[in-house]
């Protein structure tokens, strides 16, 4: 339901819509339930192209780990800012025994082509 909203929504009722989205996910008594709530608002985040709001969305209950890195800069890379994404990449350990070292290089990549 939400994966189109910026198609038939205006801006400011997404706003909104948000809005009552962090309330939702804030009464809810456990993180697995909230996270239906913080994942609508990632995908409207992403629809706004605020990557700030993704970010803020993505790292609710999570261990930052190196998935939710790559997410979001994939979210501040696609938004058109670079140098961001370049530094959310740079949380990632530059292990070359992780599985997404590969795929954080590639990123790496493309993020300087945008330079």
């Amino acid at each position: 339901m939400f994966n189109r909203a910026g198609e038939y929504l205006p801006e400011a009722t997404l706003r909104t819509l948000i809005d009552e989205l962090w309330i939702r996910a804030s009464k809810t008594d456990t993180a697995y339930k909230a996270d239906r709530w913080l994942k609508a608002i990632q995908e409207i985040a992403k629809q706004l192209r605020d990557a700030p709001l993704f970010e803020k969305a993505r790292l609710v209950h999570v261990r930052p780990t190196d998935v939710p890195w790559f997410d979001i800069a994939r979210v501040y890379l696609a938004c058109g800012d670079p140098q961001t994404a370049l530094i959310k990449l740079q949380l990632i350990p530059d292990d070359t025994g992780s599985f997404r070292s590969h795929e954080r290089q590639l990123l790496l990549l493309v993020n300087s082509l945008h330079e």
